[in-house]
């Protein structure tokens, strides 16, 4: 999601951002308030793709494990960009588990697998957490680290965990 952000936003503004840039969560620093409202602009989470061997993990994953997706939506156009475009690309996961929040600490599943470091230290204390590496989130404290878009390492370790039966990511599964 970040590097398609980035590449709208370079083009769109005839600027020169690059993923390495990004050194904390916050990406108005980065991009500035124009930046963060190309999110809200209708069919950005409809053309992302995802990443690689992301969908083939989640959907092995799903046989013996419930995937709920929970995902903080910035508006109205983001939740029914999001919530179509997960059906498109992971119609195996059941719509009643896409969950739209903000409030991620609320909800109850095993695992949590995100990049933001503020719901990760929030449910560090109730759930196994599992970060997806980046720049911007080096400094968190989880139970384990992915390095960059490593969706076969995180089935790996899903698989060598067996214990958790309900697990969440959120948009991160998308370039």
């Amino acid at each position: 999601m970040l590097g398609y952000l980035i590449l709208q936003y370079n083009y769109k503004y005839n600027k020169n951002i690059t993923m390495n840039d990004i050194t904390e969560y916050s990406l108005e620093p980065f991009i500035g308030k124009e930046g963060i409202q190309i999110f809200c602009e209708s069919g950005f989470f409809n053309n992302l793709k995802p990443f690689p061997n992301a969908v083939e993990v989640l959907e092995r994953l799903s046989h013996k494990h419930e995937i709920f997706i929970i995902t903080h939506p910035m508006n109205g156009v983001c939740a029914m960009d999001k919530f179509t475009s997960f059906n498109k690309e992971l119609s195996f996961i059941p719509y009643k588990n896409i969950i739209m929040t903000s409030r991620k600490e609320l909800i109850n599943v095993d695992l949590l697998f995100d990049d933001c470091p503020e719901y990760l230290e929030k449910c560090s204390d109730k759930m196994i957490t599992v970060v997806m590496d980046r720049l911007y989130n080096k400094n968190v404290d989880a139970n384990y680290r992915i390095w960059r878009n490593d969706w076969l390492g995180f089935g790996y370790l899903i698989e060598s965990l067996c214990k958790p039966k309900t697990f969440s990511f959120t948009t991160s599964a998308s370039s």
